[in-house]
């Protein structure tokens, strides 16, 4: 696995005020497919931001992640049982579980290790949800914000190389998996600034380069903070925020 900047307390409570709930949004469509489901198993769950939008779809939720620190900022819930594990090795017997999904983690893990391990805990006829959500680099109404996310905080905090997550019909297929549907979508989030520079200091390449650097968390946010001032004329500004859902079938 890659290496994970999410183990400590300090970035989990970050990470779990400041990142916005977008995975709800897929739910409508999964549903069309799926049906109501009995058990589904979230891989990476974090926070717990994409095993509370699964609960809203699946009558019991069990969550993994490896990193303690995150897991304790789960809001707790009835429906979601929690628990420290590694996508390459689910503490669950084979057929466990409908659906499995993963949100905005597959990276970390790979494609091949997550599915081949999805793939044992699955049922027969069993659902894999893989959701991915970003932040484009724009400001509604306001051009020059992403000029400032190119030119002035990827060059301070540049994008990490990441495993290759893409998932096609022929690179699932030897699993026996297939691709039912791929979609889209789309939310605007209205963040302060502060909210925006503690967000943005939850994104890996931050996390990434502080490590290298040894540039502290304060200076960091403090850097993002008086760069993003000139962008906000008001107290909240408007962000557009993507997400894409792939929902495997076997």
């Amino acid at each position: 696995m890659s290496t994970n900047y999410f183990l400590n307390c300090d970035t989990a409570e970050r990470y779990a005020r400041a990142r916005p709930e977008l995975n709800g949004e897929f739910n409508g469509r999964l549903l069309e497919h799926t049906g109501p489901l009995d058990r589904a198993l979230d891989v990476g769950c974090g926070t717990g931001i994409s095993a509370r939008a699964l609960a809203g779809v699946v009558r019991q939720v069990h969550a993994v992640d490896p990193s303690w620190a995150m897991l304790s900022q789960g809001i707790p819930d009835a429906e979601i049982a929690y628990c420290s594990a590694v996508a390459e090795r689910l503490p669950y017997a084979p057929g466990s579980f409908d659906l499995v999904g993963v949100g905005l983690a597959l990276h970390w893990v790979g494609r091949e290790a997550f599915l081949s391990e999805a793939s044992r805990v699955l049922r027969p006829d069993g659902w894999v949800f893989i959701v991915n959500t970003w932040f484009g680099g724009t400001m509604r109404d306001v051009p020059e914000f992403s000029v400032w996310s190119r030119e002035g905080y990827l060059q301070r905090y540049p994008n990490r190389q990441r495993k290759d997550d893409a998932v096609t019909d022929e690179n699932v297929a030897h699993l026996g998996f297939s691709i039912r549907d791929r979609w889209e979508i789309q939310r605007d989030v209205s963040m302060s600034r502060e909210l925006l520079a503690t967000y943005l200091t939850t994104q890996s390449n931050v996390s990434a380069e502080l490590e290298r650097t040894g540039e502290t968390l304060a200076s960091a946010t403090a850097w993002l903070i008086a760069e993003v001032e000139p962008y906000f004329g008001s107290a909240q500004r408007v962000f557009p925020f993507g997400g894409s859902a792939i929902l495997l079938y076997r």
